[in-house]
């Protein structure tokens, strides 16, 4: 460090001039700076005591300089106004300029639960993706009861079985009522919209395929948007189903080609996810009976009687019971199997038929 030696004001070495006194500074050969070595906090100064350095007398040199320095500064200071606010030299041409309004800082608002879209683009969200095909957005548009009731790997694996034999072709809708703090299959929403849903499909398991479907959908309120809630949603179950429906087709075939192997082996994969289903085990005894597997059969239709919830589906069991021993040629097993599917459904014509020609 250097220091001026008119004025003893501190210096950097590269300056010519004290920025103090304006007096010319005789540079000093580099000295490299000392090693710092360890020394305790200095005793602070008292605020009284202000440091003043010494006063000398400027010579007329000095003045000068001063002087000399203070008009480049203002002559700087005058061009640079004139470059930035376009002013001519000397306030010439003067530019109006507009003051800073004071303006308060303004802060990130804090998020507020609001409502997401409507219940009707609850209805489409689900509903134009299935139409779509585009399976896994419309379980996006799920409510979060419904994902919790099926995995999105179930939920794609039972649509895409769906769509082996059924087509979704087109729908519409109908806002129903609009309820607050509703229980819905044992969870409570804020707000609860029914829409009836009427959807248009194509099955080639019935003689006049289109077909016209109509049910209720539930569109909740929930984590601040709206989401379609499917009632009773059982995924196992709507697997098993659809499994059963593909499996009815080659049974009987209708979309398919008849094939009672194809048949045997969806009805098998639709136990796995529910077994105690009537149809089901009445398929499997029908096919095994068409495979001429009378023996394999009994155990399914036995299962499909006692499972079978009302009269009618036990009286039709009972009458492929009694084909079965009739080809079999136990007609006494036959003949008491068709008088008890009477006793369930006097009405059953082929119970009648077949007791009356046995």
């Amino acid at each position: 460090m250097n220091f001026c030696p008119n004025c003893g004001a501190q210096v950097n070495q590269e300056n010519a001039f004290c920025e103090s006194c304006g007096s010319p500074i005789k540079k000093q050969a580099f000295q490299p700076a000392p090693q710092p070595t360890y020394q305790p906090a200095p005793q602070p100064v008292p605020r009284t005591v202000q440091y003043q350095p010494p006063k000398k007398k400027m010579s007329g040199l000095t003045i000068g300089i001063i002087i000399a320095s203070v008009v480049v500064v203002l002559a700087g200071a005058t061009i640079i106004l004139n470059l930035v606010f376009g002013l001519g030299f000397f306030g010439g041409n003067k530019a109006v300029i507009t003051p800073i309004p004071n303006v308060t800082p303004t802060q990130t608002a804090v998020p507020t639960t609001a409502v997401s879209g409507t219940p009707e683009d609850a209805v489409k969200a689900y509903y134009d993706n299935l139409m779509a095909t585009k399976y896994a957005a419309s379980y996006d548009a799920l409510s979060s009861a419904n994902k919790a009731a099926a995995s999105e790997k179930d939920f794609l694996l039972w649509k895409y079985l769906k769509k082996k034999y059924s087509a979704d072709k087109s729908y519409k809708y109908v806002k129903g009522s609009v309820e607050a703090n509703k229980s819905v299959d044992g969870r409570v929403y804020e707000k609860v919209v029914t829409f009836k849903i009427t959807k248009n499909f194509k099955d080639s398991s019935y003689k006049k395929p289109n077909q016209t479907t109509t049910y209720d959908d539930y569109v909740v309120y929930e984590n601040g948007g709206w989401k379609l809630h499917i009632p009773g949603m059982n995924i196992k179950t709507f697997i098993a189903y659809a499994y059963s429906d593909i499996a009815y087709k080659y049974e009987q075939g209708r979309g398919y080609s008849k094939n009672y192997r194809k048949a045997i082996q969806n009805y098998k994969y639709a136990l796995k996810y529910k077994y105690r289903d009537g149809f089901t085990h009445h398929g499997l005894a029908y096919s095994y009976k068409g495979l001429k597997k009378y023996k394999s059969a009994i155990p399914y239709i036995k299962n499909a009687i006692n499972f079978y919830t009302t009269k009618v589906e036990k009286a039709e069991a009972c009458v492929t019971a009694g084909n079965i021993y009739y080809s079999m040629h136990n007609k006494a097993r036959a003949k008491a199997y068709y008088k008890t599917a009477l006793k369930l459904n006097p009405k059953n014509a082929d119970a009648k038929h077949n007791l009356k020609n046995l």
